[in-house]
């Protein structure tokens, strides 16, 4: 969750949003399967167009995240950060 708020730029539960981002995740989810992940980008962030590694965290940060409250168990979450933390580190070999 930490990740996701980090790039978004926001907490993940606004209670005075009325809107569709009042809860981040959700938001982001959508944005995520509509192709838009532009939008949820913390615009104070200073990325280069071509970096797709803000892309990839987000990615990561939502595939971390589970919905439903019984199935967030350790083990899932630790494989998505290993999976986040190798394929960074393959983009700086490979670059």
């Amino acid at each position: 969750m930490v990740l996701l708020e980090i790039n978004g730029g926001t907490r993940n539960f606004n209670p005075e949003d009325n809107s569709e981002k009042a809860y981040f995740p959700g938001f982001a989810l959508k944005m995520m399967e509509e192709g838009e992940l532009k939008k949820i980008v913390d615009s104070k962030l200073k990325i280069e167009e071509d970096d797709e590694r803000i892309y990839t965290a987000i990615k990561v940060a939502l595939w971390c995240i589970q919905g439903n409250m019984s199935q967030r168990q350790w083990p899932k979450w630790f494989k998505c950060l290993k999976v986040a933390v190798l394929y960074l580190s393959l983009q700086d070999i490979l670059r």
